[in-house]
């Protein structure tokens, strides 16, 4: 993307906004959950009323600026879609509660702003740092991975977003292109992640980053995996699946679907850097089914600049359904070695057989990994 709409935002202001944005999460938010289940502010009542017109004029800011460049608002459109105007009412529900000092801890507008302020919080840091380059996130403040964090928007990713893509899966899209969902219906999501389980193996270690831009890859990586483009599985249905775990001395955040895969002609590794960071319309091959327009790319590059940019690494791996044909490609790496990728295919395959005999396997696997300190 030219740098003509990203040099009409100072760093200064995205990286305070950030920091704002953070604050808001870390006191207010954690302190209103301890509200809700007590019944009690840690904090004096004006303290807290104080944070609170605070978090509201920071949301304020960082809505205004978004706006203001069509670009971000774009993102805002698309991820923000289900969460931004419930947060709104339930923060402004607090704020003019807080000021009358009624606000009870069964609050309507509490419990409306608690559910959907993570995945808000998520998407929102997410493009509020997308107006910067990468060289410029990289000297944004970092922060620990927070799995409670991703507990939490992955539950509301599969409880509010995804009814909500069902329930418009045949609705032409804003700008007139037809719905990319129309099959959902004949697709599954498995999300079996508990952040205990991985505080327990991380062991008191830590990956550092930036959650925002992390997670929302991860949430974005999963509605990618439930669109028509990727196809069905043999049997006319498909699955999305993820899983996050500690290998080695790195954690990995693992997207995987049994759609079609890349298509064969952009496995060679002469072209599958370039498929990846192309912007793209199709996973499918050209003159593939349904009339899909052909495969121009995955439209990576972005993704690929911010996770290295955070110090992280982007992988993607895929294998042609019903051929023995597979690449990978790593954003550190390049290329990675062919047997490299089939023994990871083999190891994820063989462990889905394992607990389901009919599981024909994965096709594509996107993964984030981060190492851990």
């Amino acid at each position: 993307m030219a740098s003509a709409e990203q040099s009409k935002i100072d760093f200064e202001v995205v990286s305070s906004l950030s920091e704002k944005l953070r604050h808001i999460h870390d006191d207010v938010f954690e302190e209103l959950i301890n509200f809700q289940k007590t019944g009690n502010f840690d904090s004096n009542w004006d303290d807290v009323s104080k944070n609170i017109n605070a978090a509201v004029d920071t949301v304020r800011e960082v809505s205004k600026l978004v706006e203001s460049v069509p670009r971000l608002k774009a993102f805002a459109g698309h991820d923000l879609d289900t969460t931004q105007r419930g947060m709104w009412g339930g923060l402004d529900v607090i704020q003019s509660e807080m000021s009358g000092r009624s606000l009870k801890s069964d609050d309507r507008g509490l419990k409306m702003f608690l559910e959907k302020w993570p995945r808000y919080y998520v998407a929102q840091s997410d493009i509020l740092l997308r107006s910067i380059t990468p060289g410029e996130l990289r000297d944004v403040p970092k922060e620990d991975f927070d799995p409670e964090l991703l507990e939490m928007v992955l539950r509301y990713f599969k409880n509010e977003e995804l009814p909500h893509i069902v329930r418009f899966r045949d609705n032409d899209r804003e700008d007139g292109r037809p719905s990319e969902f129309t099959k959902i219906e004949q697709k599954k999501l498995n999300i079996d992640f508990k952040a205990e389980d991985l505080l327990k193996d991380l062991d008191g270690r830590t990956a550092r980053g930036l959650n925002g831009p992390i997670i929302n890859l991860v949430i974005n990586s999963l509605r990618n995996g439930l669109k028509d483009q990727h196809g069905l599985a043999e049997d006319g249905s498909g699955t999305t699946e993820f899983e996050a775990m500690v290998e080695g001395d790195e954690l990995v955040l693992r997207v995987m679907d049994d759609g079609k895969g890349i298509g064969q002609e952009h496995l060679d590794p002469g072209d599958i850097a370039k498929f990846i960071l192309r912007e793209g319309v199709s996973l499918q091959s050209s003159g593939g089914q349904d009339n899909n327009p052909p495969s121009t790319g995955l439209g990576l590059a972005d993704a690929h600049n911010r996770i290295n940019a955070l110090g992280g690494e982007l992988r993607i791996y895929s294998y042609r359904a019903g051929r023995q044909e597979f690449a990978g490609y790593s954003s550190c790496d390049g290329i990675l070695d062919h047997a490299t990728v089939g023994n990871m295919l083999s190891k994820l395959n063989d462990k889905r057989r394992r607990a389901d005999e009919k599981n024909d396997g994965v096709r594509t696997v996107f993964e984030i990994r981060l190492p851990l300190q």
